[in-house]
């Protein structure tokens, strides 16, 4: 690959990071009450759905992880927004290289190859 293209990937990358830390971290703020100065409310909202506390919940046992694991409150904050961050990049990236990889239609025609091979009697088929 070509090194222009590669430093171009890196850059939209960092900047798709760097958009989800600050999304992910207003959300934290607004939605679930997670401050990024490591400040994590007794209890969520009443605001937030029974949806909404279950996620709060499980955020919360994550920052919470991380300090028993030594880190400081702040520190805990911003490393799961990283890993929220990163985590979604890939997972947005790992579907967009199956949509590439496998067109819409792509699935029908496996279909259609799969039963013209059963119909000649065999798993192996070349046609």
């Amino acid at each position: 690959m070509d090194k222009s293209i590669r430093n171009a990937i890196e850059r939209a990358t960092q900047q798709a990071r760097k958009l989800l830390d600050e999304d992910f971290s207003s959300q934290l703020e607004g939605t679930f009450d997670v401050l990024r100065n490591g400040v994590i409310a007794a209890t969520g909202g009443t605001h937030l759905s029974a949806l909404q506390q279950s996620q709060r919940r499980k955020i919360v046992a994550a920052i919470e992880h991380k300090r028993e694991s030594g880190m400081n409150a702040v520190d805990a904050v911003a490393d799961y927004v990283r890993d929220a961050a990163f985590t979604t990049l890939m997972e947005r990236a790992g579907r967009a290289s199956i949509r590439a990889a496998y067109p819409p239609d792509a699935h029908r025609r496996s279909r259609t190859y799969a039963r013209r091979c059963a119909a000649r009697g065999g798993i192996r088929c070349s046609t």
